[in-house]
Parts: structure tokens; C-alpha cells; sequence
């Protein structure tokens, strides 16, 4: 009698977990997948630099020339990366769809807001904020701490409309809204900086949105890089690359079933 209970136990334990394991493909399947990548460039007042003398002086270029030489490569970059994953193109590299770039801009707008961080995350956090607090008494004085909340520049999107022409135009399901490019010294540690052993940082702020308006992904990519590099194009060639990799993470699931099926 024992013998039978336990067969049965085992036959309908195997049946429960052959369920479950079902059960997560079935959940996998319902993922929803993406046609084709519109990369929309930086507006090129959203290039933030404070070593623009240094590639100036390297380089001999205008300021102009800098920003269009980042600008354009950042791109290139990006869409040369994505094309591995998802049927990609760019609004900044063809002649024809540079009218519709500019209408894109004219359709958007920007918002500072804070970084997304993951739920765990936002739990610590939180926890720790209510146990400290940011301004106290020592020794009889009034101290404060301050609390920087790190931002990225959000797309807004001013006239939705735009991604429903677009999508029916290129035929995009999702967009990659580069909203600003930042090159910098890292100044957060003073010691550091005194001492030249500083580093210095490339961010790129972006938005994946859905031709519904759904934001899929946002926040920034960063890749540190020395603070003796002020060669433009070895940081182009070096780490822009790397910003490109970091973005391609965050791109939802592709419809391309062949690799050879890039457009």
C-alpha cells in the first residue's frame, strides 16, 4: 500500500512541475517584441562639455565642428551596435529625414528628472533617509547635509502624434531619444581632483519609448575614462563604443529572426 502512495506522490509531483515549467514559457511567449529601432540624435544645445578647451586645443576645431563631430560619431556608434539586435536607422544620417528630425524637435520637450532605480534599491534608501536626518544639532551648531538627487534629462512629449508619423513612415515600433551627451570632470571627491588623480566621464541620457507613447527604458549610460585623454577622436574611437553596448542592454526584444536582416 505504501509502494502505490508513493508512486502516485511521485507521478503527481512530476505533473505539478511539468505544469509550472509551462507555465514560464507560456509567460516568456507574451514578451512583446519590436519591429525596427528610430535612433533621434541630441539637439546639439544638449551637449554639455567642461573640457571643450582641451579638445579644442588638440584638435584645432571650432566648437561647432566639436559638437557635430560628437554628435554625429555618438550616432553612429549607436546604430552600428543596435543593428546586431533590431532593424535600426537613424534620423540623422540621411538627407531625406533630416526635415522630420527637426519636426521631431519641434515636437518634444525636456524634464529634468530623477534616475530610475530598481524597487530593492529604492527600499534601502528610503530606509536609510528615514534614519538620518539632513539637517541636525552637533556641539550646539546647525549642520545640514546635502542630498543630491541624481537626474537625467527626460523626453516630454509635447505633441504625441509625432511617433504615430513616424512609425508610419519607417515603419519604427520603438524609439532611442538621445536627450543629451555630457563630458566631464569628476569633481565629486575634492581630494581627488587637489590631487590629479580624478577621473572624467562620458553620460548619455536617453529614452526608449513605444510608438503608443510607452516608455519601455530611460536614464543614463556612463563610461569613465582618464583625465589625461583630450584627443576627441581616441575618445570617440576608445569609449563611445562602450556607451553604444551599454544602450543596446536596455533595448526591448527584437522581431528579426535573421542576423543578415539589418534594415
Amino acid at each position: 500500500m505504501n509502494r502505490y502512495f508513493i508512486v502516485f506522490f511521485l507521478s503527481l509531483t512530476f505533473q505539478i512541475n511539468f505544469l509550472k515549467s509551462q507555465t514560464v514559457i507560456s509567460q516568456r511567449d507574451t514578451i512583446k517584441a519590436y519591429n525596427k529601432v528610430l535612433i533621434v540624435p541630441f539637439e546639439q544645445n544638449r551637449y554639455l562639455c567642461g573640457i571643450q578647451k582641451n579638445f579644442a586645443e588638440t584638435s584645432n576645431k571650432s566648437h561647432t565642428e566639436i559638437v557635430n563631430f560628437f554628435r554625429y560619431g555618438l550616432i553612429s556608434e549607436i546604430q552600428n551596435e543596435f543593428l546586431y539586435h533590431h532593424r535600426t536607422l537613424s534620423l540623422l544620417h540621411n538627407a531625406d529625414s533630416l526635415k522630420d528630425l527637426y519636426k521631431t524637435y519641434a515636437s518634444i520637450s525636456y524634464a529634468f528628472t530623477p534616475l530610475p532605480e530598481p524597487e530593492e534599491e529604492n527600499k534601502q534608501k528610503n530606509k536609510k533617509q528615514k534614519s538620518e536626518k539632513t539637517t541636525k544639532i552637533e556641539d550646539g551648531q546647525v549642520k545640514s547635509k546635502r542630498v543630491i538627487i541624481p537626474k537625467y534629462a527626460k523626453v516630454v512629449l509635447v505633441k504625441p502624434d509625432i511617433l504615430s508619423y513616424l512609425n508610419q513612415k519607417y515603419g519604427a515600433d520603438v524609439f532611442l531619444f538621445v536627450t543629451e551627451l555630457d563630458i566631464e570632470n569628476d569633481i565629486s571627491d575634492p581630494i581627488a581632483f587637489i590631487n590629479n588623480e580624478y577621473i572624467r566621464f562620458i553620460k548619455v541620457h536617453y529614452c526608449l519609448i513605444d510608438n503608443k507613447g510607452n516608455y519601455l527604458n530611460e536614464g543614463v549610460v556612463q563610461v569613465n575614462f582618464p583625465n589625461t585623454l583630450n584627443d576627441m577622436y581616441i575618445l570617440k574611437k576608445e569609449y563611445f563604443p562602450v556607451v553604444a553596448k551599454l544602450l543596446a542592454k536596455e533595448l526591448p526584444p527584437s522581431t528579426r529572426k535573421n542576423s543578415a536582416d539589418k534594415y
